[in-house]
């Protein structure tokens, strides 16, 4: 071998280390593309998701609290005594109606009412989409009707042309304004032991059970955060670091 023949094989090998590297930088280069497209996918569904999000529930919101609060008034006041009805709405054509209007709302599900809800953006969108045609006013209060009747906007609209007039003379017992005083209403025991403050837990349970058998007692430090619960046997006994009762505010 002479010196021409060595040069030419260092040539090859260094042509070939160079190309091995080229094609590792391309397998690297097509790898990193791929985990940065597959990333950029993800953060692009992501962000999607959450502008669909807070469009969703912008348009959802609202129409959910009204729709809650036809159920809720509805089912409270179908559930009151009959005394209590007639003192909370007077006229009877009225308490016929908001009758019919539970007995419309409570076989509904939630999907239904999301169905409903649904149909109604869907014919606002079609309405908005042809206001430049020109139509008459009757066409326009008949589209209106039909966008309206049977879906979930007339049943907030019904229950919101039902108003209830207060009573013109005070009433022998308070009238329930919030759902726990309904509840308590509804529910003869008591809903305080003031005479049980300042004795031991151990004797305010005793005293609570001898009342209410069954009763569900929870020993509460004062100050501690609790949630609600609007169970009729819950009762929470708030003490002190002596474990003496402090207060006993509610069942619920």
């Amino acid at each position: 071998m002479n010196l021409d023949d060595s040069v030419w094989d260092d040539s090859d090998e260094v042509f070939n280390e160079a190309s091995e590297l080229d094609r590792e930088w391309q397998r690297r280069h097509d790898q990193f593309h791929t985990i940065g497209y597959r990333d950029g996918l993800f953060a692009g569904k992501e962000a999607a998701a959450q502008e669909g999000f807070n469009i969703g529930f912008k348009q959802s919101v609202l129409h959910g609290y009204r729709w809650g609060l036809v159920r809720g008034v509805t089912s409270a006041l179908s559930n009151l005594p009959d005394r209590l009805k007639e003192k909370l709405v007077e006229a009877k054509e009225k308490r016929v109606e908001f009758q019919g209007l539970y007995e419309s709302v409570q076989p509904l599900s939630t999907i239904d009412a999301l169905r409903l809800f649904n149909d109604d953006i869907k014919a606002k969108e079609a309405l908005e989409q042809s206001e430049h045609v020109e139509v008459t006013s009757s066409n326009i209060a008949e589209s209106k009707e039909k966008t309206s009747y049977g879906s979930l906007g007339s049943y907030i609209e019904e229950n919101q042309g039902h108003g209830t007039n207060p009573p013109q003379e005070q009433p022998d017992e308070p009238l329930p304004r919030t759902y726990s005083q309904l509840l308590r209403t509804n529910n003869p025991t008591k809903t305080s032991w003031p005479e049980l403050v300042g004795v031991t837990a151990e004797e305010a349970e005793k005293k609570i059970k001898e009342e209410m058998a069954g009763a569900d007692i929870k020993v509460v430090p004062q100050g501690s955060f609790v949630t609600f619960d609007y169970r009729y046997q819950r009762v929470r006994l708030f003490v002190d670091e002596s474990n003496k009762i402090v207060e006993i505010p509610r069942i619920g």
